[in-house]
């Protein structure tokens, strides 16, 4: 799990021209963190959630009205996320990222997929990513979904899925 740098395994041509890679197995999943000294042991019993697909973010207003409302959110159930630098202001607030890669851009290999962003480190993780590809556009999606400790030794089970439209 993380990066690696095992060669890509499969060199594909999108509808819409965007070439791009789908990575072997042993690259479909990420972890990256924000402030580490900011992560918690567990959740508590309430948990705030916001749920975000970052492929709106040249909307304008976008990065202004993610920034205020992640950072008093618990948990980020996140989809189309493109990481062209994985310190990317919008990825931080003192989460801790599990992303789930479904396809990296040929041109400067930057992935794009699924992440879930917590407060607390995942006890478990597991993704999922499809061999069927979208008809518009030609790519593939994934679903992300981690475990959570809670507060009262219950586990909360977060998922994030970008699905076939």
């Amino acid at each position: 799990m993380g990066n690696s740098n095992g060669s890509t395994q499969d060199l594909q041509e999108s509808n819409v021209g965007w070439r791009f890679a789908i990575p072997p197995p042993n690259r479909t999943l990420r972890q990256f963190h924000g402030e580490v000294q900011l992560i918690q042991p567990h959740l508590g019993l309430r948990v705030s959630v916001l749920v975000w697909n970052l492929q709106k973010g040249q909307a304008p207003g976008f990065a202004e009205a993610f920034s205020q409302l992640a950072r008093t959110r618990d948990l980020l159930l996140l989809q189309e996320v493109h990481l062209r630098d994985p310190n990317e202001q919008l990825l931080l607030f003192g989460h801790t990222y599990t992303m789930a890669t479904s396809f990296e851009y040929v041109k400067d290999g930057s992935p794009t997929g699924v992440a879930i962003g917590c407060a607390v480190q995942p006890t478990r993780f597991e993704s999922q990513v499809t061999s069927d590809l979208e008809p518009m556009v030609g790519t593939p999606k994934a679903s992300l979904f981690a475990e959570f400790p809670l507060v009262d030794g219950r586990i909360l089970l977060g998922a994030t899925v970008h699905a076939i439209n």
